[in-house]
């Protein structure tokens, strides 16, 4: 039998604090996991741009008269920075993937912190309830 003088929800009040920490540590992991595809988004879009800054180079630079062989030398890079500008976007294409499985996943993670916050305040207002009334019933007993 539960003594009067301790809290009859202690024990729920104990897991809605556990879940409140945990959801905080859950939003902490989260909002780094984002912060990190951020900065790789950020990095890729970088690439990308030299790769297609590079590619529009040789593109618009003129190789003026030369022989066959460096003719087809150029045209093989111009191909290859292509390519390479081709690959920088897919890339970019991917972290932008990436940080939005991570922005959904702060967003759970929001929702879910504010949730369990809400439940440790019913909680901790019930608790405190309860105080009241047994201080209130402890002062009519001295009485």
């Amino acid at each position: 039998m539960a003594r009067p003088d301790r809290y009859p929800l202690e024990r729920l009040a104990t897991l809605r604090a556990q879940r409140a920490a945990g959801a905080a540590i859950d939003l902490a992991a989260a909002l780094r996991g984002e912060a990190d595809a951020e900065a790789a988004r950020a990095a890729a879009v970088e690439r990308r741009d030299r790769a297609v800054a590079a590619a529009r180079a040789i593109a618009l630079s003129d190789g003026g008269a030369a022989p066959v062989w460096a003719i087809s030398r150029r045209e093989a890079y111009a191909i290859r920075l292509r390519r390479d500008a081709d690959r920088a976007g897919e890339a970019l294409a991917a972290r932008e993937a990436e940080l939005a499985g991570w922005r959904e996943l702060v967003a759970a993670a929001r929702a879910q912190m504010t949730e369990a916050r809400a439940e440790r305040e019913v909680v901790d207002r019930h608790r405190a309830r309860w105080q009241d009334d047994q201080r209130r019933d402890r002062a009519r007993r001295d009485e």
